[in-house]
């Protein structure tokens, strides 16, 4: 991670002297507009989001990506002053960007999505504030909100077959947590030890553990607290927990690129893919599809909230509900009488422990069915062994 960190910082400092510093199509005064606005920007997000190596990995990330799009604004108006832009100027720049004539790196048109983060987070706020001409923008760009979110997720029956076909304990636990519990990509990274707390459940007879969600990893800043509820997670941790040796060890130490690269390679050679459009799959997927996963089993629209760490008035998760066919209407229990809170909490305890012994149920039928048949085939072994020698002392 460390190494990642002057990696990403030195292609900033790299990237900023040889695409708009010494770039022959970028105007002088607009030059030392851009570096002034990017530096600005460098010592707000590392005040925001703070020196932890995560954090300034990902900070390091989102200035290089504003990197090249100063680099974009600067040639796209040439030897016009930025901060002194008019009306005109900005009406043509936008007819062209929206018409296609002004192309990607690669030669095609900007995408809608693309398109959407130059106009928000450039011209509308962000580096059009800093120059002054934001307002013109916001008259002039108008555009019909589009949303771009859309159902991805994949089964546990799948999750299955990526952990089978994983050879390493760690990326097997990398993916089973993150599906289990619904994980963010950032907060699975940076759990410790530590984080991990067994206990045994009276009512389902199991043994489970509570994982703590501390707030500097939480995108919300909020922590929370999440119970695992697929056997095979705990089976797997109890594995893993052990050969850490440290409390304050991280369980992923890897960078995000590394557990992306291996998670589209396992499953490219699983042969699994993204319902219902048959996508690669990604680690953020496996968030998607644990929430898919636990509203199909039976939790509330609110529980599954709960486990992503979404406020209870995100309505993200509508399109999934929608698309299982679920009620979203559905409420818990008509409460007349006695603290709403308590036995709400009571309720989604019971709901949970039931779901719990409903998969501990399921793997011990796999478990039993595996035995079965492994028990089938050193049978069959026997068999031919003795047909074997007796066939033998026949002949002699």
């Amino acid at each position: 991670m460390i190494r990642d960190i002057y990696k990403t910082m030195n292609k900033f400092e790299k990237g900023k002297l040889n695409t708009i510093l010494n770039n022959k199509n970028i105007h002088n005064h607009n030059k030392k507009l851009l570096d002034k606005w990017l530096i600005q920007k460098k010592n707000e997000l590392r005040s925001k989001k703070g020196f932890e190596i995560e954090s300034e990995i990902r900070w390091s990330k989102t200035i290089i990506k504003y990197l090249r799009q100063c680099k974009n604004v600067g040639e796209w108006f040439g030897d016009k002053y930025l901060d002194q832009l008019t009306k005109k100027d900005i009406e043509k720049f936008y007819n062209d960007f929206e018409s296609g004539k002004i192309k990607n790196k690669l030669g095609n048109p900007f995408t809608r999505k693309s398109k959407d983060d130059y106009y928000s987070k450039i011209f509308k706020r962000g580096l059009g504030e800093y120059l002054g001409i934001n307002q013109i923008c916001k008259k002039i760009m108008i555009r019909e909100p589009e949303s771009t979110a859309e159902v991805k997720f994949f089964w546990q029956e799948d999750l299955d077959v990526l952990i089978k076909e994983t050879k390493k304990l760690k990326y097997k636990i990398f993916m089973a947590i993150s599906f289990d519990l619904c994980l963010r990509v950032g907060e699975t990274i940076q759990l410790t030890k530590s984080d991990f707390e067994k206990r045994f459940n009276d009512r389902t007879k199991q043994h489970y553990y509570k994982v703590r969600i501390r707030k500097e990893i939480t995108k919300s800043k909020k922590e929370r607290r999440i119970s695992s509820l697929i056997p095979m997670t705990t089976e797997l941790l109890d594995k893993y927990l052990d050969q850490l040796k440290s409390n304050d060890e991280l369980l992923f130490p890897d960078s995000y690129e590394n557990y992306r690269k291996v998670v589209q390679q396992i499953s490219k050679r699983a042969g699994v893919t993204t319902q219902p459009d048959a996508k690669p799959i990604t680690p953020h997927v496996f968030r998607k599809s644990g929430a898919t996963h636990w509203l199909k089993r039976g939790f509330t629209i609110d529980q599954v909230k709960s486990r992503l760490g979404h406020k209870p008035s995100s309505r993200v998760i509508d399109l999934y509900v929608s698309y299982l066919g679920l009620d979203e209407e559905k409420s818990v229990e008509e409460i007349q009488t006695g603290d709403i809170s308590e036995m709400t909490k009571k309720y989604n305890e019971s709901q949970e422990q039931k779901i719990a012994q409903d998969e501990r149920l399921k793997f011990l039928e796999e478990k039993l069915t595996k035995l079965e048949k492994d028990k089938e085939l050193d049978l069959e072994k026997l068999l031919r062994v003795l047909r074997d020698k007796i066939l033998k002392e026949g002949k002699t």
